[in-house]
This record gives C-alpha cells, sequence and structure tokens, in this order.
C-alpha cells in the first residue's frame, strides 16, 4: 500500500486507507505555485476575510502537522491552482513530508468548507470522488447535516457531520487558540443496500488558521486504526 506523504490527507480522504487508492490527476502542483488551472488562491470560492475564515486559502499559505502514529511532520501548502465541482471553486492544497507529495482540493465559500479527493482505485479502476462537508460555522451547536459525499469503488459514500462545540479555547502542541470549533463527522458507505460506518473524524477548527487537530477512528474490511494530527507551525499569507 502506497503510504501518503500527509496525515491530513490520509484522515480527510479515508478511502486511502481502504482501497490502498492512488491519486491520479492530468497536472501536478508544487508549493511554489506549480500548475493548475489558473487563478489565484483566494478564498476558495470567495467568503469573507483571512482572519475571519476557518480555512484561509491564500496562495502560499501552510500548515505544518505532526502524526501521531508513526511521527511523520508534514507541511500542508495552498498553491497557485483551482478547479470547480459543482459550481464550487476548490483551491488546491500540496501536502508533503520532503520525500513525497500528495494533493487535495479545499473550498471555503463561507459559512461552509468543504475538502475533495477525486482519482481511480489501481486495484480496481474504480473512481472514487469524496466530498467532505467539514464546517458551516455559523450553525449552531448539536446541529447536524447529512448528505451523499459521492462514490468510492462503485459505492455510494454516506456523511453526517454534528456540531459539538464552539467558542473553544484549546492548547495544541504548546499553542493556544481561542474561536476553535468542533465537529464531528462519520462517513458510511451504502454496500448494496447495506449502509456501514466506516471512519469518525473529530476536527478542530481556529477561525483564522484553519484546521488545527484531526482526531480519527478508522474500520472496515479487517482494517482498524485510531489516529491524531497536530497542528505545530503554520503561516498564513
Amino acid at each position: 500500500m502506497r503510504k501518503l506523504a500527509s496525515v491530513g490527507i490520509i484522515l480527510l480522504c479515508s478511502m486511502f486507507f481502504f482501497s490502498c487508492q492512488k491519486e491520479i490527476s492530468s497536472e501536478t502542483l508544487t508549493p511554489d505555485g506549480g500548475s493548475g488551472n489558473g487563478g489565484n488562491g483566494g478564498n476558495g470560492g470567495g467568503g469573507g476575510t483571512t482572519q475571519n475564515s476557518y480555512h484561509p486559502l491564500t496562495n502560499g499559505s501552510w500548515w505544518k502537522y505532526k502524526d501521531s502514529t508513526n511521527v511523520t511532520i508534514s507541511t500542508n501548502t495552498v498553491v497557485n491552482a483551482t478547479k470547480v465541482f459543482n459550481n464550487i471553486t476548490y483551491t488546491g492544497i500540496v501536502a508533503g513530508n520532503g520525500t513525497q507529495s500528495d494533493t487535495a482540493w479545499a473550498a471555503s465559500p463561507q459559512p461552509n468548507y468543504y475538502l475533495t479527493t477525486k482519482g481511480l482505485s489501481p486495484n480496481t479502476g474504480a473512481p472514487y470522488d469524496i466530498t467532505f462537508h467539514y464546517l458551516n460555522d455559523t450553525a449552531s451547536v448539536g446541529y447536524n447535516w447529512q448528505y451523499n459525499a459521492g462514490q468510492g469503488n462503485g459505492f455510494t459514500a454516506l456523511m453526517k457531520t454534528t456540531i459539538l462545540g464552539k467558542n473553544i479555547t484549546m492548547t495544541v502542541a504548546g499553542k493556544t487558540y481561542n474561536n476553535v470549533i468542533h465537529t464531528n463527522q462519520i462517513l458510511s458507505y451504502d454496500i448494496f443496500g447495506t449502509v456501514m460506518d466506516f471512519a469518525s473524524y473529530d476536527y478542530f477548527i481556529a477561525k483564522g488558521v484553519g484546521i488545527i487537530k484531526v482526531r480519527a477512528e478508522l474500520g472496515g474490511f479487517g482494517f482498524s486504526m485510531k489516529t491524531c494530527s497536530d497542528l505545530i507551525d503554520y503561516q498564513i499569507r
């Protein structure tokens, strides 16, 4: 199984775990701007200033994460590349650990925040197309939404996101963050008419910073894993 460069990408795109999928893209993105469909990093479809955003997507911004499972440190960098999915403009984020790199796509048309990954499974050849709508920053604590998150290996992916906490102050890797929102996502798959839960994600997102911590419990097809990714450094351009 190909190991991804960033646990952040792994946590957000769990299909990589279950099917050993490899992202296939018609372009190669690099942290210095690279190639792509043009446009600047922007705010992933607009919506608010960098200070008000819970995931700033200005070109060149970066976040460094430490993986609790294997102590890997990786850096996620916003690049000068955009794509439009479902009428929403997404910005490219390249994750690398110095030897490998992977790409995800993020959008923050406030109050909503999305992460998505697309490609083909090398095992089955089937396409996967998974979108994580992990935050609505105006929703009240206890509010949840359920939606069709896309397809993976021919199965429908289903997601339920719940707001668990708002206006939280918390310390991650020695740094204290204010205005943190805590959300939980349950990822399920419709397997021939039977809905099965495969992953639970807890996101902690700080205003003006982005995702500061992700906890995940993953399982399915005989596989199970608990992991955590902590933000240890960042710069918002």
